[in-house]
């Protein structure tokens, strides 16, 4: 598990099923508990205190949501279209996701979240008792010993696995924006976020950006898949490494060899559930976790692509 994107974690456990035993630890302690023969469980919101209550809730860092009876790539495919995941987390049965919220966005209260998850996330199949912003999941990496039926495990070794953990993270409001809210479902392919096609139409790059409209109409020109793999590994997508997958008539883009919710359509055109990221290569640029301006865009194409 990468510890960067854990920082200030506030971890619980408790033996067995006994609640009242419940108080924050380290890792390394969670680690010597779980090899003792007990489950282990966490939490990464933050609360004014050591109890985990909604009236002590201070901060929301994650929206984290349970997955029952579904596998890690059926969650990909259906999900493939939707915000992805700053962790996935295989469990003995589903996947547990987790979004990180950024700190410099909206931060929910209790009753925002719990309405959040319930209205857009439970609908596309998260386990709805466990919606709660202050609600606890295993810890990933660790041992099963009881399930919640109160099942041992003691002769098999079943763990809480980690799928990955270097997913973006997200504003609260794009996490809203971008979620469904209707016509979802729980079956028969990718939850369809945004019509692609109006995306398609109305995405024609940097609009009243800085460097003359004749540069940005070359920029606009590089093809996109192409320019996806030259950008690949470069510090203008923080070195990630960019390749694609056909998926029909769409390639998928992959990032670390994870899926995204970014596509290349039949026309070679760029689609995205990002606001202002559809079209061109330019608007690929765009998105959020890059960081990038429009300035710092004209030079990656100056630099990259020798666009003058």
């Amino acid at each position: 598990m990468n510890d960067s994107n854990l920082e200030n974690k506030i971890m619980y456990f408790y033996k067995g099923l006994d609640v009242t035993t419940l108080r924050d630890c380290n890792e390394e302690e969670v680690k010597e508990i779980n090899e003792r023969g007990y489950d282990v469980f966490w939490c990464l919101q933050q609360f004014s205190g050591t109890r985990r209550v909604k009236d002590d809730l201070q901060s929301v860092r994650y929206v984290t949501c349970d997955f029952d009876n579904i596998s890690r790539e059926e969650f990909s495919k259906r999900f493939s279209l939707c915000p992805r995941p700053t962790m996935l987390i295989k469990t003995r049965s589903g996947v547990h996701a987790y979004w990180k919220i950024r700190a410099d966005g909206d931060n929910p209260n209790a009753d925002e979240y719990r309405e959040f998850v319930g209205e857009r996330i439970v609908p596309l199949g998260a386990d709805g008792n466990a919606k709660d912003a202050c609600r606890i999941l295993r810890v990933p990496g660790s041992r099963y010993w009881q399930d919640s039926k109160g099942n041992r495990y003691e002769d098999q070794e079943i763990k809480c696995d980690v799928v990955y953990d270097n997913g973006p993270e997200w504003k609260f409001e794009q996490l809203k924006r971008l979620f469904p809210t209707r016509n979802v479902s729980n079956a028969g392919g990718p939850v369809a976020v945004r019509d692609a096609g109006k995306l398609r139409q109305s995405s024609q790059g940097v609009e009243g950006a800085s460097g003359g409209s004749s540069f940005w109409q070359k920029c606009n020109d590089v093809p996109v898949e192409q320019g996806i793999k030259e950008l690949s590994g470069t510090a203008a997508v923080r070195g990630q490494k960019l390749t694609t997958r056909s998926e029909g008539k769409i390639k998928r883009l992959l990032v670390n060899g994870n899926p995204s919710n970014g596509w290349i359509d039949a026309n070679g055109r760029f689609g995205s559930t990002y606001e202002n990221t559809s079209g061109t290569l330019v608007n690929f640029l765009k998105f959020p976790e890059y960081g990038l301006d429009n300035a710092a865009i004209a030079r990656v194409f100056k630099e990259v692509f020798n666009v003058e």
